[in-house]
């Protein structure tokens, strides 16, 4: 055996050095790999946060517009239903939103927009006296909901501006 090594040992040392430069060179493009995955990763987290929190943003003023009595409670539920999914922690928070979906649901059947448009006046007057009916049904406990969701949500937005500051 120590003759094989004596005969080839001008073949060993640069087989070695080879060997060692080659892992140098993958460890340092797999160190760059996992830096840029961990950049990708910021952003895309990043990206989610303004994403939810203009989502909270938009309920905050949904919410208050439905309670100041600025837009129908009908069209508030549709807007906030929608926007509340959206939201996981808002959803996994444990407070009662269902509401939302009630009603939301209930108005699933009125046409909107165009197909509104479309409609007959006396197709539409019957679509609205039973969306007023169901507005009357809903509308203190979707106030009360509408409450509780606009001041989690301006607790949060406080709680958030004062952390910024500090």
């Amino acid at each position: 055996m120590n003759v094989w090594l004596n005969q080839n040992s001008h073949w060993l040392w640069p087989l070695i050095i080879f060997a060692i430069v080659s892992l140098l060179i993958g460890v340092y493009f797999l160190a760059r790999m996992l830096k840029n995955d961990e950049k990708e990763n910021l952003k895309k987290s990043f990206k989610q946060m303004e994403r939810e929190d203009f989502l909270k943003e938009s309920l905050r003023t949904i919410a208050l517009a439905c309670i100041q009595k600025q837009c129908e409670i009908s069209e508030g539920c549709i807007r906030i239903k929608y926007l509340i999914q959206s939201t996981p922690d808002l959803m996994s928070e444990g407070h009662d939103w269902s509401v939302f979906f009630e009603f939301g649901d209930k108005l699933k059947k009125f046409d909107t927009h165009g197909e509104r448009n479309s409609l007959s006046k006396q197709i539409t007057f019957e679509q609205d006296n039973e969306r007023y009916q169901l507005e009357f049904q809903y509308e203190e406990r979707f106030l009360a909901a509408c409450k509780l969701l606009f001041e989690r949500l301006e607790d949060r937005r406080w709680k958030k501006e004062k952390d910024e500051l500090h």
